[in-house]
């Protein structure tokens, strides 16, 4: 399984001024940067942990102070971000193609790596 760790250095260029620009973050409270929020984003993400789970992990590992609800508003606060950084990575690996009749009915995407 990938590591949000290495799932963070394909992210595209750009993406920490998208933030503000998308106002992810719009002020430095209990999340610093958007390295941090995007951390703690993909870790809620892909754990299913709580929000109260996720207030924890990010004071132990020093990504923010921030409480389950505060977490929660900046959570729901990105959705524009994520929009933006989805946007650029299919610009950068997405490919046009013929799909298979048996999918003809189907919205297929279909991304793929280096």
């Amino acid at each position: 399984m990938t590591s949000i760790v290495e799932l963070l250095k394909e992210l595209p260029e750009g993406y920490e001024a998208a933030c503000y620009d998308e106002k992810a973050i719009q002020r430095k409270r209990g999340i610093d940067n958007p390295h941090d929020l995007m951390m703690l984003a993909m870790f809620h993400m892909f754990t299913g942990c709580s929000l109260i789970e996720i207030s924890t992990i990010a004071s132990l590992t020093k990504l923010g102070k921030v409480s389950d609800v505060a977490f929660m508003k900046r959570f729901e606060g990105c959705n524009n971000w994520f929009k933006w950084v989805i946007g650029k990575l299919l610009m950068c690996g997405s490919i046009e193609y013929q799909k298979p009749e048996w999918l003809s009915s189907y919205r297929v995407l279909a991304i793929t790596s280096a």
